[in-house]
């Protein structure tokens, strides 16, 4: 199940990117109705949504002038784990509507 948070911030436990779907903000918000707001940081503009998947809080980033295509996925840190993880993030990253084959970046270490 998948809860939207309303942005007010970035958490600050929310550090750790694991990987990087294909899909776009509006991809993901045609799939999920997750709303996705626009900030900026000391690197560009970007569009961020944050939301609670089964109970694990993930951040859903894109950066306006990124010259990869694609939306990062942000975990709580300490949740991914190369070894052990992939098979969640496989399933959290269905929830998006995408699948795995829409994984262009994953977090090998």
């Amino acid at each position: 199940m998948i809860s939207e948070i309303p942005y007010d911030g970035w958490p600050k436990n929310l550090n750790e990117h694991v990987a990087m779907i294909r899909l776009g903000p509006e991809d993901i918000t045609k799939a999920t109705g997750i709303k996705f707001y626009e900030d900026y940081d000391d690197l560009d503009y970007f569009r961020v949504a944050i939301c609670s998947i089964d109970g694990l809080l993930i951040g859903l980033l894109r950066y306006k002038n990124s010259p990869a295509q694609g939306t990062i996925i942000l975990t709580e840190d300490g949740w991914y784990s190369p070894s052990t993880s992939r098979p969640a993030l496989v399933e959290l990253i269905k929830k998006l509507g995408a699948s795995e084959s829409d994984l262009s970046w994953v977090k090998e270490v």
